[in-house]
């Protein structure tokens, strides 16, 4: 069987990340990369610029493709967009913080916070809907690059989850494994659906 190499990463941080109170920045949520995530994207260039890179994909939001761009760059591929790869629906979440979530949302709160597989952000998705269409997604990637080394620009929590289901974890789990901004997850794929999580979370110590 043909082995694949999945470079996993997540994208560089938005104004939307360094906010404080944290605020949950779903797919609605466009913003581009600021100073340090270019930065970030940067640094996972570097860390990959050695690699037979030879095909990219991201997912549609500006700050996913632009980290998946300057990654691809000296590898001279061009970067495609997978609806599939997109952030979660964070519903009527998207842009509150934990703190307003929790004053104001809180029985949907302690159910998402119970379980996240099946009780989802309210009126957006559950970790198991992320992380299977995420799965279909990266599966069928995988297969059209067999043999070959692939990019992948993503987010924190199709990330995560996706993460998850390949180590046959929980998708309440899926929430304590570590994402930095920028940080790279390599991914071994064997035709025929087998992931194997070679590496999680590569990132530049200075930037987090």
């Amino acid at each position: 069987m043909s082995k694949t190499l999945i470079y996993l990463v997540r994208h560089g941080r938005t104004a939307a990340n360094s906010v404080r109170p944290r605020r949950l920045a779903g797919q609605s949520d466009d913003s581009p990369l600021d100073e340090v995530g270019v930065r970030q994207a940067g640094w996972a260039r570097d860390h990959l610029a050695g690699r037979l890179i030879e095909a990219a994909y991201s997912s549609p939001l500006i700050r996913a493709m632009r980290t998946a761009e300057i990654i691809a760059e000296p590898h001279g591929v061009e970067v495609h967009s997978v609806d599939g790869l997109i952030e979660s629906d964070c519903g009527r979440w998207d842009h509150r913080s934990w703190e307003w979530i929790m004053e104001n949302d809180r029985e949907a709160y302690d159910l998402w916070l119970e379980r996240p597989d099946i009780h989802p952000y309210p009126e957006g998705e559950s970790f198991t809907d992320v992380a299977e269409r995420v799965e279909c997604a990266i599966s069928a990637i995988a297969e059209r690059h067999a043999g070959q080394e692939i990019l992948i620009a993503a987010h924190n929590t199709v990330n995560k989850t996706f993460l998850a289901r390949c180590m046959g974890l929980t998708m309440h789990f899926s929430r304590t494994i570590p994402y930095s901004n920028g940080g790279i997850s390599v991914i071994e794929y064997k035709s025929g659906g087998d992931f194997k999580v070679r590496t999680i979370n590569m990132a530049e110590k200075y930037l987090g």
